[in-house]
């Protein structure tokens, strides 16, 4: 067994390193000893101690969040009797199975793997700038830029690895009601009740067009990335269509007869379910936008979220009525989720489809099944505070609940909290960064603010 070379004494961030075994091969597994090393985060291989000192790793595996612990026997054949299991997480859940010839040695990685998987959920930053809340938000694809928009008018672009801002913009007359990137990080779109939608250069932050094709002003706007299509719905229900790269218009849908509240596509973006404050639900067909069929939810307003398959939709309504519908080769009412004793004010599907998380001002989080009973999974009820909104990373391992001035960080597959991030005011939301990066928080007085994973 190797012992650590000279680069653990030169290089501050490697806590450990040396010959470790690993199961490599796709078809016919193998177990190959190969040099490794632990620095920071970040678990790096090489084939032997001498690359190790003079080439760079044959991959680098990110540990952040992942678990090392002795694989179960019987679960591979190993080459001794100490094997070990890691699990990662990011960008991917993946296992890799490693070994080593003594117990103590095998511990002893075990126990600094944790230690460098372990999520330090610190502040990093603010964001100064908005001295008002902040109405909406989005990220750019790659999760290095922050996009918000204000019930005044004003757009500010942000840097979130420099933690500083970009730029600001008064972009409009009216509130700002959605904002993004598009055309893969090219454009940035924003929308108001000025009934104006405006399209700028993601770099530069010209205005590049000026976009006034409704009557009333913009409610919401969905992108459809996989048709190239923006879809805006009105606060008289309104709704016309425009195709994002010509920004020449392709029509006008109709059915709805009052403010649009919320629309959602599938990830194929064949699927589209539009809800106004009427109650009325329109599933459509895509990219044609031909109507599937129209629900009169029995409460109102109704909101909607489809799953990412396509397969299923959430109506919810300030009632506390959530009802989950299958859209096979027909729509159809799967099951009611009627748990919450207060108005729901978040509630979404989870990234692979399977489940549906619901939060309410009632002070409790529940989780659902979503593949075949609606069966209530996990209750989390009881919370200090009304859950303002809820979130789960793209990953499925952790979850953020707002409440009060308190951001709780969970553990989605345990539901143990892991953290409380305390802030001096009210949060009003909070996300995961897209790149796994971290957390944003907004509070009540526009200020955000920035935690490391």
């Amino acid at each position: 067994m190797s012992k650590p070379g000279k680069n653990l004494r030169t290089d501050v961030n490697v806590v450990k390193e040396g010959n470790v075994y690993k199961l490599a091969g796709f078809f016919r597994k193998t177990w190959e000893l190969r040099y490794f090393r632990l620095r920071g985060r970040q678990l790096l291989y090489y084939k032997n101690e001498v690359d190790a000192s003079s080439q760079p790793p044959r991959q680098t595996l990110n540990l952040r969040g992942a678990r090392a612990f002795r694989a179960a026997e019987g679960k591979i054949s190993a080459r001794t009797d100490f094997c070990v299991e890691v699990q990662l997480v990011e960008p991917v859940s993946k296992s890799y199975y490693f070994c080593t010839e003594t117990e103590e040695y095998l511990n002893e990685w075990i126990e600094a793997i944790n230690q460098a998987a372990e999520y330090s959920m610190k502040e990093i930053g603010k964001l100064k700038g908005h001295d008002e809340p902040i109405a909406c938000f989005s990220f750019s694809g790659d999760g290095k830029r922050l996009v918000t928009g204000t019930e005044t008018g004003c757009v500010k672009i942000w840097d979130l690895r420099l933690h500083k801002l970009i730029l600001s913009l008064d972009a409009h007359r009216d509130g700002v009601t959605t904002c993004g990137f598009f055309d893969t990080d090219r454009r940035l779109y924003t929308t108001s009740l000025d009934k104006t939608l405006k399209v700028w250069d993601a770099d530069t932050f010209q205005l590049l067009t000026t976009i006034q094709g409704l009557d009333d002003g913009v409610a919401t706007c969905l992108i459809i990335h996989e048709n190239n299509q923006i879809v805006l719905g009105s606060v008289s229900g309104e709704m016309k269509m425009w195709n994002s790269n010509t920004l020449q218009v392709m029509g006008s849908l109709t059915g709805h007869k009052s403010a649009i509240t919320s629309m959602t596509s599938s990830a194929d973006g064949k699927r589209m379910v539009t809800t106004s404050e009427d109650g009325t639900v329109i599933c459509w067909v895509m990219p044609r936008a031909t109507q599937a069929t129209v629900i009169r939810h029995p409460y109102s307003p109704v909101h909607g979220a489809i799953a990412k398959s396509g397969t299923k939709f959430v109506l919810w309504d300030r009632e506390n009525c959530v009802s989950v519908y299958s859209w096979e080769e027909k729509i159809s009412s799967k099951y009611e989720l009627n748990r919450h004793s207060d108005k729901v004010n978040s509630c979404f599907f989870t990234p692979n489809s399977a489940k549906v998380v619901t939060a309410s001002r009632d002070r409790s989080i529940l989780i659902w099944d979503a593949t075949t009973s609606g069966q209530l999974l996990t209750d989390l009820s009881g919370q200090k505070d009304a859950i303002r909104c809820c979130s789960v990373s793209r990953n499925q391992q952790l979850m953020l609940s707002v409440m009060g001035t308190e951001v709780a960080v969970w553990d989605f597959h345990s539901m143990e909290m892991l953290k409380s991030l305390e802030h001096p005011k009210q949060v009003m939301r909070a996300s995961f960064i897209p790149d796994y990066s971290g957390i944003i928080s907004m509070q009540e007085d526009g200020l955000i603010l920035l935690w490391s994973l």
